[in-house]
């Protein structure tokens, strides 16, 4: 069985007692109450927002507020930070700013501005060659840029081909005005120790450090037939036989070194000499054997772009006697 307690009357003293533990109970209830609400003030695109709320960071703060956060924007204090009693929360929205970067354009949205928050923001690091343009603004205002032209080096090893000569022969055992391979062309082979440059991606420079040979060229070699050129005759007489009679304009011309090609090679592969004639092969055969009053006996083996119709050149020696002849209208025959 339980016992039973025995009921007393609460004396007076004691009963005001109760009443002020009661009252503190109460008080403290209120106050801890009232404490949970904080007034926030809110700054943000140019206005002033003022909430009270319960809440116990400024992220929470902001959600009561119905204020939309960027995922650039910049919160002071962070969205993490516990609410103060009273606060005061700044927002600066993030703006668009363009970044070219090794010939690429994007975006960075950032909330200042500033070329370092720009670059931190892509994670670029600028080296000591780097080029930057730009047009920021602290105020933000449109159409802003950062623009890097980067620049890079780099070193490695290439093979590069050394291209072969070709070597003319003369060779009296081949007809005249045929040619043959006597031997093919090697290119040669260097290996090259190389330094470049690279500014927005692309070649701006390239620098030999070291260079060996790994194999050298070799030279073709072509043999070019050389017939039987008739010996000029005096510059007086006619041929005693001819097939047929032409009037021409003759140009005199040599061919000194300075001015002539690399091998003085004909248009049928024999080298330019006395006797050798340019003429135009619509109307005078290549390999014909021409005798040129004033001239002699004279062997069609060369053209040229000037060169139309009846026209011929005759090749001399020297510059002067190709001036003494200089332009002149003869009488030719074809001999054979």
């Amino acid at each position: 069985m339980l016992a039973r307690i025995p009921w007393r009357p609460v004396e007076p003293r004691h009963r005001w007692i109760l009443i002020g533990i009661l009252a503190a109970v109460v008080l403290v209830g209120v106050m801890g109450y009232l404490s949970l609400e904080k007034e926030v003030t809110v700054l943000v695109d140019g206005q002033c927002i003022t909430v009270t709320t319960r809440q116990m960071t400024v992220g929470g703060a902001l959600r009561h507020a119905g204020v939309t956060i960027g995922e650039y924007d910049l919160v002071q204090p962070g969205i993490r930070e516990r609410l103060a009693n009273p606060s005061v929360v700044r927002i600066t929205r993030a703006v668009p700013v363009k970044f070219y970067y090794d010939g690429v354009e994007q975006v960075a949205m950032v909330p200042i501005p500033t070329v370092a928050s720009v670059l931190q923001q892509q994670g670029i690091y600028l080296g000591p060659e780097d080029r930057m343009e730009t047009n920021l603004s602290p105020a933000g205002e449109e159409d802003m840029y950062v623009r890097i032209s980067r620049t890079r080096r780099a070193t490695f090893v290439e093979r590069v081909e050394v291209p072969f000569k070709t070597q003319y022969r003369e060779d009296r055992h081949l007809p005249q005005g045929t040619r043959k391979v006597v031997r093919e062309g090697l290119p040669g082979l260097l290996e090259q120790r190389v330094t470049v440059t690279y500014r927005d991606g692309e070649e701006v420079e390239r620098r030999v450090l070291s260079s060996a040979q790994v194999r050298a060229p070799q030279a073709k070699i072509v043999a070019v037939g050389s017939g039987t050129v008739p010996q000029l005759a005096s510059r007086g007489g006619e041929p005693q036989q001819g097939r047929r009679e032409m009037v021409l304009v003759a140009t005199g011309y040599t061919q000194s070194p300075e001015e002539g090609t690399a091998d003085g090679i004909t248009a049928t592969g024999t080298r330019v000499r006395p006797g050798v004639v340019a003429v135009d092969p619509r109307v005078i055969p290549l390999g014909s054997t021409l005798w040129v009053e004033g001239y002699g006996y004279a062997r069609a083996e060369d053209t040229g772009g000037a060169i139309k119709g009846n026209r011929i050149d005759l090749f001399f020696e020297t510059k002067a006697e190709a001036f003494r002849w200089g332009r002149r209208t003869v009488k030719a025959y074809i001999v054979e």
